[in-house]
């Protein structure tokens, strides 16, 4: 039995499957995305470029904290100096 190296389109992450897998569809264990088996270009699986870079849970809940800062921010400043806008009375 023959196998293939494929990448997943969503994390890059490569697994080996059964060449009769051929123009099947594939999920991806690690992040569920399906997509379908075809066959490398020779030499191709060196030069695919790496996956972009995901982003953990800690700076998603440090970028959240900064839109909440900045949303707090513009909500204070606007009900405070007026605007005429009332906002938080």
């Amino acid at each position: 039995m023959n196998t293939i190296r494929v990448r997943c389109p969503a994390d890059g992450v490569p697994y080996l499957v059964p060449e009769e897998m051929l123009g099947r569809r594939f999920r991806c264990p690690q992040c569920d995305t399906v997509f379908e088996v075809v066959r490398p270009v020779s030499g191709a699986d060196e030069s695919l470029p790496e996956p972009a870079a995901r982003l953990t849970w800690e700076e998603i809940f440090l970028y959240g904290l900064t839109l909440f800062g900045l949303v707090a921010t513009v909500v204070v400043f606007v009900s405070r100096w007026g605007f005429g806008v009332d906002l938080l009375r």
